[in-house]
């Protein structure tokens, strides 16, 4: 709600008689009770009382959807929901060391020689030559992650240490992640809503989560917890992380060193608590289309290919890249080696192929075919037409190309960023009392494929009309390490 200021009945007769004083031009003008001044104040509070009254339930009334950004954390902070606010990057760095090894205290001091940002030793201890060390940067925001093998310097480089070390690859690709501005307008009202919905107290769920999504130096995106995950009286809990540059929203190990600490420290110690891995699970989704006729159609007169089932019980299989030697050049083929049914692919023909790492769709433009069944093709580098920096992945659907594929690129993707990870148990007679999700899905960062990504790809202005053929309704496997659904592979073809 807005809160709306006004003032009281005593207030409006006080303004009221001091301004009376402040223009009448008597010097020996009287206010207060039984003058007429007095009447006329009154009346007037009399006549002001319903006005305010009316204000402050309309302001009572407003949508926290119609709050400004500061009236939403303002808000927030009545309803007693924290916002964690801009956080700094985290992760690793490298060190090398003399024979031994070289001890680093926690709090030891980095800098960053071109921008001067400071890095702090998270958890200090004796660190063998090429150990990893964890390390945080002082600072918010984006500007503090950095890249693996950006080289640091040592403030005070204790004895036995080189005076550099070296920023540390995650297993996503990424270095120092984790640094983002404050929360938008979208992830403070999903907190009031939640909070709302299910306020924490006394170790519950609710409260699990609020703890992890208060952790400082971690942009924790959401939390998820697994009552009794192992049985009475244990408890489980993962979360993800805003997506960085490299797209994946598995937390890194430093940001689960982070949160560990956080609920050690604040957790029953009557709480067996387990943090669940997430382990990402590749999907492949597929749609056919007709266009809108004023949306940018198919490039070729007969798009090629069109969708195949990967395992056919007669038939050509789906169409895929064998192998790839170049941005330039591959092997294409179908999946279960048959041709008589899928047609051929041509010189001069667009195909496009979805760019997983990147979330982008690539356009190749052929220009030599050998063979009839697998294809060896080399396509056009040259005035932009093929892309020439993607190199085609072994595996990886073709599809016909059409300038409208990029309008599929952000719904996609901001679908499976919506996704959540999946249970921990099979959903069965338990359910409710042992390892389901919270909050549980699919409702709330459903675990699974939804109709809402077909609907949301169909309602594009440019798509007359779209049908869900491969990866609708996938339901991410059960697993005690909660598997997240991550579009892997995408493609579309006519219907």
């Amino acid at each position: 709600m807005t809160k709306i200021i006004t003032k009281t009945r005593d207030q409006v007769v006080a303004d009221y008689e001091r301004d009376y004083l402040n223009r009448v031009d008597d010097p020996d003008a009287i206010v207060g009770p039984g003058t007429f001044p007095r009447l006329m104040a009154v009346l007037l509070a009399d006549q002001l009382m319903p006005l305010y009254a009316n204000a402050q339930r309309a302001g009572e009334a407003i949508d926290i959807e119609n709050l400004t950004l500061a009236e939403l954390r303002t808000y927030a902070a009545s309803k007693g929901v924290t916002l964690p606010g801009a956080s700094g990057s985290s992760g690793y760095v490298t060190i090398t060391a003399a024979t031994g090894g070289t001890t680093y205290a926690t709090g030891a001091s980095l800098i960053e020689p071109s921008s001067r940002a400071e890095f702090r030793v998270t958890a200090g201890g004796t660190f063998q030559d090429g150990e990893d060390v964890p390390v945080a940067s002082l600072a918010t925001g984006p500007g503090t992650n950095l890249e693996a093998g950006t080289v640091l310097q040592w403030s005070s480089a204790p004895a036995g240490s080189g005076t550099t070390c070296v920023v540390a690859e995650q297993t996503d690709g990424s270095g120092l992640t984790g640094g983002a501005d404050e929360e938008d307008r979208e992830q403070i009202l999903n907190a009031i809503r939640d909070q709302l919905a299910n306020p924490p107290g006394a170790g519950n769920e609710a409260e699990y989560r609020d703890w992890i999504r208060k952790t400082k130096g971690v942009k924790v995106e959401e939390a998820f917890i697994y009552p009794n995950v192992f049985g009475p009286p244990t408890t489980g809990w993962t979360f993800t992380v805003s997506p960085g540059r490299y797209g994946s929203r598995i937390p890194t190990s430093a940001q689960i060193g982070l949160v560990t600490a956080e609920l050690a420290a604040k957790a029953p110690r009557t709480d067996p608590q387990f943090f669940l891995p997430v382990v990402e699970e590749d999907l492949t989704v597929c749609v056919e289309v007709t266009w809108d006729a004023e949306a940018d159609g198919w490039a070729d007169e007969t798009p090629w290919p069109e969708y195949f089932a990967t395992a056919p019980t007669s038939g050509s299989g789906a169409v895929v890249i064998d192998s790839a030697t170049s941005p330039l050049a591959c092997v294409i083929e179908t999946t279960n080696g048959v041709y008589t049914t899928c047609g051929d692919v041509a010189p001069g023909m667009s195909l496009g192929l979805w760019d997983a790492p990147n979330q982008k769709w690539r356009r190749k433009t052929v220009r030599t075919v050998v063979g009839t069944g697998p294809w060896t093709v080399t396509f056009d580098g040259t005035f932009s037409a093929s892309d020439t920096t993607y190199t085609p992945v072994a595996g990886q659907r073709v599809s016909p190309w059409s300038d409208s594929l990029l309008h599929f690129e952000a719904p996609i993707v901001a679908f499976f960023e919506s996704v959540g990870p999946g249970e921990a148990h099979t959903p069965g007679w338990l359910d409710g009392q042992r390892g389901r999700r919270y909050p549980a899905p699919p409702k709330s960062w459903p675990d699974r494929t939804t109709k809402a990504l077909e609907s949301g790809l169909e309602s594009l202005a440019s798509v007359d009309s779209l049908d869900l053929v491969e990866g609708g309704q996938v339901v991410a496997s059960p697993s005690t390490t909660p598997h997240l659904l991550v579009l892997a592979d995408f493609a579309v073809y006519p219907e």
